[in-house]
């Protein structure tokens, strides 16, 4: 009786231990999304950006 005890509260152990690896990945994993959310606006403002370079530098040569 007592092995298998000792067997549950190991395994409820491991469990606990899982549910927190999965809630910290979940959190961490939004963290993410929200930094490639700003990254690919930065991008996108500095894509216009040059794209507004090149229109003043073509003017110039024009």
């Amino acid at each position: 009786m007592m092995d298998r005890t000792h067997e549950m509260r190991r395994l409820e152990l491991r469990l606990n231990a899982a549910q927190t690896e999965i809630t910290y990945l979940a959190s961490a994993n939004l963290e993410m999304d929200k930094q490639i959310a700003a990254l690919t606006d930065n991008v996108q403002e500095l894509t216009a950006s040059l794209q507004e370079v090149q229109k003043q530098l073509q003017a110039i040569k024009e």
